[in-house]
């Protein structure tokens, strides 16, 4: 102990948990305002510039330590000087090994990105994390942090933990590394120059970057939005198909999450079909837990909503009618009729109410030749085609009334 006694306002920390009386057992000298404080001390440490009305109350050729910005304390610091007040600003100080524990650089922007994330999220009023419930999904929010310096990468931390989708940009492409390690994506302007100095700090971006930076976030939220728009639209469409199809209970979502492959072509979402097929079973990915028949109708469904939309010329149906029989079957015919107006529609199917409603009828058989099974497809006449059919309805064994059905079905399609 170098013996020099400390000063400490009233109630200087109480907002930080700490009391007078803390200070008090550590040796501190309370005082009932700043303003004794700053004519008693020599020496004030503080964490950022005094205000222009404390400035007369600092002693001449007293020590003043904290943080100055000589651009935006500019003003102050010129009076401080003209009081020959001797200033010290940690954020100058060398940042060297030995430096370390006088680096408020670091310290100060780690708890800034802290607290900027948990200020957003106040400010936000909604849900961080993705929320799945039976009566509906809150996607998660999308953190995006422009700079991925000390504080921003805290910032990164904070807003993964609470279970944001995180991107981060920045000038120097040394930062990448670091963003993706927390879990973020990187979002990168392509065809630009490195801008990081041989200390690995940044130097200022160009008129170009900086263009080609906004332009890259304002297509990339201007995507983003459209989808979130275009997806409750399309939800609406498929629910309404899917119930034509006899799957009147299935809550059918689209959630759109981050892409981290194809962010700059593609925007900022990756899109992910959820599906609960029976009352009171919760939302899962439709991969995960749909049937070959129940994934083949919400594929359906799906061609159906975008149908006018739709590149793809040629759609192959297999396993659709499998676990459906009835009104069911004939309802998936009448979508393939519609379907077919504007795609070529291939269908394997086992149900006479589907088959009957093609232009064509091939007939799939599989025949042991020597060690080997050969496939045969053949295109069937109109009068096999009736056999076909009615071997569908009746089995093995053909009836006059099923063939009689077959040719009724197979007229009635024209």
């Amino acid at each position: 102990s170098i013996n020099i006694p400390v000063l400490i306002e009233k109630k200087y920390a109480e907002h930080l948990g700490i009391s007078d009386e803390e200070y008090k057992n550590n040796g501190a000298v309370i005082y009932n305002s700043a303003k004794e404080v700053f004519e008693k001390a020599e020496i004030i440490l503080r964490v950022n510039c005094p205000k222009s009305s404390e400035i007369n109350l600092i002693k001449d050729s007293s020590i003043l330590i904290g943080q100055f910005d000589p651009l935006l304390d500019k003003e102050i610091i010129n009076k401080l000087i003209k009081k020959k007040i001797n200033i010290f600003s940690l954020n100058l100080l060398p940042r060297i090994t030995r430096a370390q524990s006088m680096d408020v650089l670091s310290s100060q922007a780690n708890l800034a990105g802290y607290k900027a994330v948990i200020d957003s999220v106040g400010e936000f009023e909604k849900a961080i994390p993705m929320m799945m419930t039976a009566a509906g999904t809150v996607t998660p929010a999308k953190v995006l942090v422009i700079g991925a310096g000390v504080a921003g990468l805290q910032a990164i931390a904070t807003a993964k933990r609470l279970g944001g989708i995180v991107s981060a940009t920045d000038v120097r492409v040394a930062a990448k590394e670091q963003v993706e390690s927390l879990g973020g994506k990187f979002l990168s302007v392509e065809g630009v120059e490195n801008l990081e100095t041989e200390g690995v700090y940044a130097k200022e971006a160009g008129e170009d970057f900086k263009k080609k930076q906004e332009e890259l976030l304002k297509n990339s939220t201007k995507i983003s939005q459209y989808r979130k728009a275009t997806a409750i639209k399309l939800e609406k469409t498929i629910k309404n198909n899917l119930k034509h199809l006899n799957m009147a209970d299935t809550i059918f979502k689209i959630n759109l999450i981050s892409n981290p492959e194809n962010i700059i072509a593609t925007g900022m979402d990756l899109c992910e079909f959820f599906i609960s097929t029976n009352i009171g079973e919760e939302l899962r990915p439709v991969a995960k837990i749909a049937s070959g028949g129940e994934i083949s109708r919400i594929m359906l469904a799906i061609k159906m909503a975008l149908q006018s939309k739709d590149i793809v010329n040629t759609l192959i149906f297999d396993e659709i009618d499998s676990g459906i029989s009835g009104a069911t079957a004939e309802r998936i015919g009448e979508t393939f009729e519609k379907l077919a107006e504007s795609h070529q529609i291939l269908c394997i199917t086992h149900l006479s109410q589907i088959a009957g409603k093609g232009d064509t009828h091939f007939k799939v058989s599989k025949n042991i030749k020597g060690e080997r099974i050969v496939v045969n497809v053949n295109k069937l006449t109109k009068t096999d085609r009736i056999g076909e059919i009615a071997t569908l309805i009746s089995g093995r064994k053909i009836t006059e009334s099923s063939r009689k059905q077959a040719e009724e079905l197979l007229q009635a399609n024209g």
